[in-house]
């Protein structure tokens, strides 16, 4: 089985421990997932996931609703719906 070595930036790969988040080149589907996860927050993801992919940092103690915000502006055609302690993703 063949295998493949690749240079990684390990900062970027550890920025989870330091509460930063930082994707390359990630699915608006792998965002929200890792989102959720680092704030606790249940994202409900009701688009599909098409081939776009996306590259974004928010540094640590970036504020939930702001890095939310910001996602939605990038990607462009969707919505946030916030309801009781979860998010829906949606199109506009």
């Amino acid at each position: 089985k063949p295998y493949h070595v690749s240079r990684v930036n390990a900062a970027r790969e550890n920025d989870w421990t330091t509460g930063a988040m930082y994707f390359n080149e990630d699915s608006l589907n792998e965002i929200l997932e890792k989102a959720g996860r680092m704030y606790g927050h249940t994202i409900v993801n009701l688009v599909s996931d098409d081939d776009s992919k996306y590259t974004m940092s928010f540094p640590p103690g970036e504020d939930f609703d702001r890095i939310m915000d910001i996602i939605c502006m990038t990607v462009g055609n969707i919505k946030l719906i916030r309801q009781e302690g979860s998010v829906i993703v949606t199109l506009k």
